[in-house]
C-alpha cells in the first residue's frame, strides 16, 4: 500500500510477481533416510564409492553373520572367495569357488535348470537369471547367484553389479534389482537439469524438482536458495535482471518493468499495461510519468552482465517506484484536504452562517496555492 492517506483498492493491491523455491530436506540423505543401495564392497565403505569387479562377488540381501539387517537400515554385503592360498586362474574351482575360467559359457544350451558336476563332485551353481551354469566372474545377490552380465537393472538393462536397489516384485516372485537412476526415476526424485537422483535436500519449483546447485537462472548461472525470489516465463526460471530486461511487460505510464501484479485495459486499439499505481494518478489525475510517443522497449542488455548494471537496473526500479508512490501519497492528501475544505464552506453557507463560509473559502484558496 503507498504511503498516502488513501489506500488503494483491494482489487489493484500488487501482489509478489516473484515466487520462492521450496526446500525439501526428505530427500536421500535427509530426515527421511532411504534404503542404501546394496554393493559388493565391504559394509563399511559407502555404497557410492564401488569397487571393480575382481574375482569372485556374493552381494546378498542379508546380513554378513546371522541374517539381519545392519543398524542403519542397509543390507548386509558379503564378499566371498578362497584366498587361503593362491590359486592358478585356470586352474577350475570346485562348487564353494566363485569362479572357473576354464569353461567358456555354453551359450547354447535350452533354458532350464540343468544339473551339472564340479570337478570335485558338487553340484554346479545356476544362473537364476539364463539358468545356465555359472562360469567365469558371477554375482550373488537376492538370495541368487547370477552371470555378471545376467544381473541387470530390470528397467534399463545396465549391469549393476557394483550398486544395486532391491524391489520386491508385484507377483510375490521375489527382488529383482535396480540401478539408482531408474530406483529414483519410480520415487520421481530426479533432478530436471540433470537427471541425477535427488539422494539429499532438494528444491520444487514449477511442479519440477532440482538439485540445490542446480536450480539457476535460465541465462546466468545465478543459484536461487530456499530464500531467494526468482521468475518464470514460459517454463524457464530467471533471475530478477534478465526477467526484468528481457520479458518483463514494460508500464505503459512510467516504461519501467512490471514485476508484479499489473492492470490491463484496451485503449485506442490495443491493450496496455500498467502499474496499478501509475494507472491511479493517470486515471484521477491525468499524471503519467513517462512522454508520449516513446517506444515501450526493454533495454538492450548482455546475458552476463556485471554486478554494477544489475545494480543499476533494480535502483531505476526502486527509483520510479518511489517517485510514483510519492505522487500518489502527495496528490491523494491534497485531494482529501481539499474536499474537506469545500465540505466546510458549503457546510457554513447553508447554515447561513457566511462570514464563516468566506473564511473558509479563503483558507481553501490559500491550500490550493
Amino acid at each position: 500500500m503507498p504511503p498516502g492517506d488513501v489506500p488503494l483498492p483491494n482489487s489493484l493491491v500488487p501482489g509478489n510477481g516473484a515466487v520462492r523455491p521450496v526446500l525439501n530436506t526428505s530427500g536421500y540423505g535427509g530426515g527421511n533416510q532411504m534404503p542404501t543401495p546394496t554393493s559388493p564392497a565391504d559394509g563399511s565403505i559407502p555404497f557410492d564409492s564401488p569397487r571393480t569387479i575382481t574375482g569372485g562377488w556374493s552381494v546378498s540381501g542379508n546380513s554378513p553373520v546371522d541374517g539381519a539387517q545392519n543398524a542403519d537400515g542397509r543390507l548386509g554385503r558379503r564378499y566371498e572367495s578362497n584366498a587361503s592360498s593362491p590359486r592358478d586362474p585356470s586352474t577350475p574351482r570346485d562348487a564353494a569357488g566363485y569362479w572357473d575360467r576354464s569353461t567358456p559359457r555354453d551359450r547354447t544350451r535350452p533354458n532350464g535348470r540343468p544339473i551339472t558336476k564340479s570337478p570335485g563332485g558338487g553340484t554346479s551353481r545356476i544362473c537364476k537369471k539364463c539358468n545356465e551354469p555359472l562360469t567365469g566372474q558371477f554375482v550373488r545377490a537376492l538370495l541368487s547367484t547370477y552371470h555378471l552380465e545376467c544381473f541387470k537393472c530390470e528397467d534399463c538393462g545396465q549391469i549393476v553389479a557394483s550398486k544395486f536397489f532391491p524391489v520386491d516384485a508385484e507377483d510375490g516372485s521375489g527382488q529383482y534389482p535396480l540401478c539408482e537412476t531408474d530406483y529414483f526415476r519410480r520415487l520421481d526424485l530426479l533432478c530436471h537439469e540433470c537427471g541425477g537422483a535427488l539422494r539429499g535436500s532438494y528444491i520444487t519449483a514449477l511442479d519440477r524438482k532440482y538439485h540445490i546447485e542446480h536450480f539457476t537462472c535460465s541465462v546466468c548461472p545465478t543459484v536461487f536458495g530456499a530464500q531467494d525470489s526468482y521468475y518464470e516465463h514460459e517454463g524457464k526460471v530467471y533471475c530478477h535482471f534478465h526477467y526484468s530486461t528481457q520479458f518483463a511487460q514494460r508500464c505503459h505510464g512510467c516504461h519501467t518493468a512490471i514485476l508484479k501484479q499489473f492492470v490491463e485495459i484496451f485503449r485506442n486499439g490495443q491493450n496496455q499495461h500498467w502499474h496499478p499505481e501509475c494507472y491511479m494518478i493517470h486515471k484521477f489525475w491525468n499524471v503519467r510519468l513517462a512522454p508520449n510517443g516513446e517506444p515501450l522497449e526493454p533495454p538492450e542488455v548482455e546475458a552476463d552482465a556485471t554486478d554494477e548494471e544489475r545494480s543499476r537496473v533494480r535502483e531505476d526500479e526502486d527509483i520510479m517506484e518511489e517517485k510514483v508512490y510519492k505522487i500518489w501519497s502527495i496528490l491523494s492528501s491534497f485531494e482529501e484536504s481539499s474536499a474537506a475544505c469545500i465540505s466546510d464552506m458549503l457546510l457554513h453557507v447553508s447554515n447561513g452562517t457566511y462570514i464563516d463560509g468566506v473564511l473558509v473559502a479563503k483558507r481553501f484558496i490559500a491550500h490550493v496555492d
